[in-house]
């Protein structure tokens, strides 16, 4: 366990676990368990996620770390995974689904935009 405290919801806790270790460096994964802002009239709680998730991997990627290691990207990454990308990586995959995905039937719209999408 990283760090516990209370919030006004309750217990919060942070936690960090090595699951793989590279030459490089090892491959952490950060879980984050608090209860979430709930009242009769509103649930906050996927929001409230994904401010802290997104101010996490501001700092992850700010500090060279990547959003997917070795899983897939999925559209909740997806911000994140732009940062990520050289120059050549949205060319290099748009022609390669000109040519094997010509319908976008894979992943539509997960790791690029359609095309069509920006007239």
């Amino acid at each position: 366990e990283v760090m516990s405290g209370q919030n006004n919801n309750g217990l919060a806790r942070f936690t960090c676990r090595f699951t793989h270790v590279y030459p490089d460096g090892p491959a952490p994964y950060f879980t984050a368990v608090t209860g979430g802002d709930i009242s009769e009239s509103c649930d906050r709680r996927i929001e409230q996620w994904m401010q802290i998730k997104n101010a996490v991997m501001d700092v992850m990627i700010q500090f060279g770390a990547t959003s997917t290691h070795h899983h897939a990207v999925g559209r909740l990454h997806r911000r994140h995974y732009d940062k990520e990308n050289g120059a050549l990586f949205k060319p290099s995959l748009s022609a390669l689904k000109s040519v094997h995905d010509p319908k976008w039937i894979l992943n539509p719209e997960v790791l690029l935009d359609h095309p069509k999408s920006k007239l």
